[in-house]
């Protein structure tokens, strides 16, 4: 989540507009009052795909997550970390195997090929209802 404003730091956050609806692609915050560096932040999501395609799901997430924060002056892909949500009805029939895919589609081919690193995440396994 990025910061609203309480430090005074935030270049872009992720709210626009009179109705502050989240739709920004990006939101940037500067790492001080004197200085132009500081983070940028974006999301990627793709949950309806993963009705159909579960590792398709996860890569689309990813590749928006990177369309999204281009939009800011990252440099490099290598300067990119990213955190993962796992989301899944564990249990449910077909679920876990297709998070399973999701994650072996991500952790262990997409992202090792664009050398991006997933260092940390959540699960969020408990979903189904």
């Amino acid at each position: 989540i990025g910061d609203r404003s309480v430090t005074g730091l935030v270049a872009r956050d992720q709210m626009v507009g009179p109705w502050q609806i989240p739709v920004a692609d990006v939101a940037v915050t500067a790492a001080s009052f004197d200085t132009y560096h500081g983070e940028a932040m974006a999301l990627g999501e793709r949950t309806p795909v993963a009705l159909i395609n579960h590792a398709a799901s996860a890569r689309l997430a990813v590749a928006e997550a990177l369309t999204n924060i281009a939009a800011s002056d990252i440099g490099s892909l290598k300067r990119i970390k990213l955190s993962a949500n796992w989301m899944s009805p564990a249990g449910h029939p077909g679920e876990d195997a297709g998070l399973y895919e999701a994650v072996k589609a991500i952790g262990e081919e997409l992202c090792p090929d664009l050398d991006l690193a997933i260092p940390v995440g959540k699960d969020s396994m408990s979903m189904k209802t």
